[in-house]
């Protein structure tokens, strides 16, 4: 087992290459994530010049990704900021001294200062040479956020405990009525409950995710408001001016909780309803009650054990993208969560913080693939892994 955990952690590492070349070279072909910089009157042309070479942004696309790989506080850009008009009157004349065409000078400013110029197309520049501390996401740096200024970590820390919060809060939903509904369904089959349940789970399947939510929405805010109900808050994780409680909490996490688990648990309870139909119509369960097995015990020890089986790996797929957020029910309901910093950085072109997300959800998907592999062998005896 140890040796076939080990052979597909080292498979999944080309796969992690591929995935991060294809969305870096996309996202940076996209278009200029500090074009909003030019639109500023207050940002001048050199500030602007000195913050693309801060990010690097004008570097050869093959050279920006080896120093978004292995960092770039070992390379030295050079930078030709435009002197003003006033530092010279004449061709090759720089800060009122004649330097020869396309040469660096070093010369000595009216101030006591050293400023490397160059002269080039008749216009003076001052050259600066520029070193940045970015060391790489093989060194665990995975950059600055261009639209926030702040490290990528850091950024994404803030949203991912909310997201895991969220996500861990509607998969237990999900476990739960998925498998209490589907075995029920199973138990009673073809019963006036079993109808009802299976019109309502092909209606929620067939709905898109953001439907459900703006129904919810209508209902359960709207409506309840209008009616005189509690109603249930629609936006953030708490409400304006309150002492964020735990209570406060719960409440902003119904609507959220209930859109991420209703079209899951209607798909998942099929599934469950299924494969448990198959295993109780089995010999060894027709064995068990021969025995004087009590139904709850061949029902709970037995059948579900084997039922569970096919929803593992379904089950084990989906946990990284429900982890990572749901994005479009964390953008209606205004959950600042992964979801909700995804879409914002895709809408900003910030490729550090769209990168970094769709990496670690890569990193999620091999890890939870592995992880219904070895949960395989253990609800199964036959599986065996050499």
């Amino acid at each position: 087992m140890g040796q076939y955990i080990l052979r597909r952690l080292l498979q999944a590492i080309p796969l992690l290459i591929i995935i991060t070349v294809i969305v870096f070279f996309l996202l940076k072909s996209a278009g200029d994530p500090l074009a909003e910089l030019s639109l500023d009157p207050r940002i001048t042309e050199s500030d602007r010049l000195l913050k693309r070479a801060e990010y690097g942004v004008d570097d050869p696309l093959p050279i920006q990704f080896v120093h978004w790989l292995i960092g770039d506080d070992w390379y030295v850009r050079e930078l030709e900021l435009p002197a003003s008009d006033t530092t010279f009157v004449a061709p090759n004349l720089c800060y009122g001294q004649e330097i020869p065409e396309g040469e660096r000078v070093t010369l000595t400013l009216p101030n006591g200062t050293e400023q490397v110029t160059l002269i080039k197309n008749n216009q003076c520049y001052r050259v600066f040479y520029q070193r940045n501390d970015n060391k790489g996401i093989l060194r665990g740096d995975f950059g600055m956020s261009l639209a926030r200024g702040r490290p990528v970590l850091e950024v994404m820390g803030q949203a991912l405990p909310n997201t895991l919060l969220l996500g861990i809060t509607s998969y237990l939903v999900i476990i739960v009525f998925a498998f209490s509904l589907g075995i029920f369904q199973a138990i009673r089959q073809y019963s006036f409950f079993d109808n009802v349940i299976t019109t309502i789970s092909f209606i929620l399947v067939s709905m898109p995710i953001f439907l459900v939510a703006l129904i919810s929405v209508y209902i359960f805010a709207v409506q309840f408001r209008k009616w005189g109900l509690p109603y249930l808050p629609v936006q953030g994780m708490y409400s304006v001016n309150t002492d964020y409680s735990v209570g406060d909490l719960i409440r902003h996490m119904i609507l959220p909780v209930f859109c991420l688990a209703a079209i899951s648990v209607a798909g998942y309870s099929r599934f469950v309803r299924a494969s448990m139909l198959e295993v109780i119509n089995s010999d060894y369960i027709r064995t068990a009650r021969s025995k004087g097995l009590g139904e709850r015990r061949i029902t709970y020890v037995h059948a579900l054990k084997n039922a569970s089986l096919p929803l593992v790996t379904l089950m084990g797929l989906d946990i990284p993208f429900i982890l990572a957020g749901a994005v479009v029910t964390e953008r209606i309901f205004s959950w600042p969560g992964m979801g909700t910093l995804y879409i914002e950085s895709l809408g900003r072109l910030d490729y550090t913080v769209v990168i970094a997300f769709v990496l670690m959800l890569a990193i999620a998907v091999v890890i939870f693939q592995l992880i219904t592999d070895v949960l395989y062998a253990v609800l199964d005896p036959r599986v065996r892994y050499s």
